[in-house]
């Protein structure tokens, strides 16, 4: 049986809350990146609960988008490891990335809490050219990064160096880390690092509602909502 937490509600309302939602590139080339996030991804749970280096135990939801250029794998933030774990397998797919729409289609459709500090973790193999209609991606980059900047999402990026990714870093809280061989990452450092974000306060989080308007073109995406 899978790990499922039920907090106290009264425990709760002390807790920080967060909602981590991973944007996972689904090509054949990330399956290291998606074999390491599935089997750390209980540790990084449990730091969530018992709260980094004496900081404040989370009130967390997780949550995963698959994504490749035409077709997108939701699975929405709930409070559930073995639904999340469940569904982080190898998937082959044909096409290009297509990050910006992934991000883009992920804070729009998970349910994010009011008051939550609002997490997108990307991770992807192609900078934004090397991905999918890289004229159409980068001419709405701008209005992905305002659509980013107004949800109260903070972006925690790993993947390689791109002028338009590197951007994030104007976002607040946002991270940028460039990566070209992801079996050389230690997930366990991520996972403790992103619960010390978590725990440490909600300096950010999001008190007004998201923006549900899509920024791209996505009806050329088949969408499973799982």
């Amino acid at each position: 049986m899978g790990l499922q937490i039920k907090q106290n509600k009264t425990m709760m309302s002390q807790h920080k809350l967060a909602d981590i939602m991973f944007c996972i590139d689904n090509s054949g080339s990330m399956t290291d990146c998606i074999n390491g996030v599935r089997n750390t991804v209980s540790n990084f749970v449990a730091s969530l609960e018992a709260g980094v280096q004496g900081l404040s135990p989370v009130d967390w939801q997780i949550g995963l988008l698959n994504y490749s250029a035409d077709e997108f794998i939701f699975v929405d933030l709930a409070n559930d490891t073995s639904r999340f774990k469940k569904k982080l397998e190898k998937r082959e797919v044909s096409g290009d990335e297509f990050t910006p729409g992934a991000i883009d289609f992920a804070i729009s459709n998970a349910s994010w809490r009011t008051g939550a500090q609002r997490v997108v973790v990307v991770f992807t193999d192609e900078d934004l050219k090397g991905g999918y209609s890289p004229s159409r991606s980068a001419g709405r980059f701008d209005k992905l990064m305002e659509k980013i900047v107004n949800s109260h999402i903070q972006i925690i990026y790993y993947g390689e160096q791109c002028p338009y990714y590197s951007q994030f870093t104007k976002c607040p809280k946002g991270e940028v880390n460039v990566v070209s061989n992801f079996s050389g990452i230690s997930f366990n450092e991520l996972m403790t690092r992103l619960a010390v974000t978590v725990s440490s306060g909600n300096a950010f989080a999001g008190k007004e509602p998201v923006v549900k308007e899509l920024v791209y073109d996505l009806s050329h995406v088949r969408i499973k909502k799982i």
